[in-house]
């Protein structure tokens, strides 16, 4: 793994005309969201369980990152339906775009344009809490309600049985037209949309420096160099941890 860390100047950015500047900028932090969203939701999902408790957090986990990533996926394509498309910034970027980004912004153009399961679970179910959602899902529930409660501090609460219920009410939201979605498939689908915008954003970022003929950068690039680094795939995000010391840290002294 190479991370170059380059530093780009404030004078250098407000040289460029403000529309392209503000978008630049603004389209860095969407992406950022998205990257690390998507990292702890593969994260969650990919954690190991050895019991069905382990499962069952690591499902609520894994649950609440999709959703909040199907908010941040359909925000971040109105993001650039309000300030891109419906600037002059795309008549004057889209063409430069090539290759995969191209491609990528096609397939987001595609996806967007019709019933999608982005827009659905952000309309229903990602950035707001209401009961209404999950009427009439109790009856046609199977699976075991369970809820954990750890017995001196609350960081392992778990009420899976809430959870549950959001899943059925989730999956009946995006059935359509015999279309039976499963929580693998809507996560896979997710990565995909995610992919298709961090591609997009970085060649729309370089065509934006590219266009300007302007120099940003203040200084030449540097490696960065880490004394440690993990794994990708060593990174686990569990719902049950011991949270001991960190309780015993915060409680007052006698």
């Amino acid at each position: 793994m190479k991370v170059i860390r380059v530093e780009i100047g404030k004078n250098e950015l407000l040289s460029i005309p403000e529309l392209d500047y503000t978008f630049f900028l603004a389209l860095g932090h969407v992406s950022n969201e998205i990257n690390a969203i998507t990292k702890m939701m593969y994260w969650a999902a990919n954690t190991p369980i050895h019991n069905e408790a382990e499962d069952h957090g690591r499902f609520s986990t894994t649950l609440f990152l999709t959703r909040l990533l199907a908010g941040q996926l359909n925000e971040a394509w109105e993001f650039l339906q309000k300030s891109f498309f419906g600037t002059a910034l795309s008549r004057e970027y889209e063409p430069l775009l090539d290759g995969e980004s191209a491609n990528d912004l096609k397939s987001l153009k595609r996806y967007f344009s019709s019933r999608n399961t982005c827009n659905q679970i952000r309309n229903h179910l990602a950035f707001h809490y209401s009961a209404d959602e999950i009427k009439g899902t109790l009856p046609n529930v199977d699976d075991k309600l369970l809820i954990y409660l750890e017995r001196e501090s609350v960081p392992n609460n778990l009420f899976y049985s809430s959870e549950i219920l959001i899943a059925h009410a989730l999956l009946q939201l995006l059935k359509h037209d015999g279309h039976e979605p499963t929580f693998d498939s809507i996560v896979e689908e997710l990565f995909d949309v995610a992919l298709w915008f961090a591609h997009v954003s970085d060649g729309l970022m370089e065509a934006i420096i590219k266009k300007n003929g302007k120099e940003l950068r203040t200084t030449q690039p540097e490696e960065v160099h880490f004394d440690e680094i993990q794994p990708f795939q060593n990174i686990i995000i569990p719902w049950f941890t011991d949270a001991t010391d960190v309780i015993d840290g915060l409680s007052p002294s006698a």
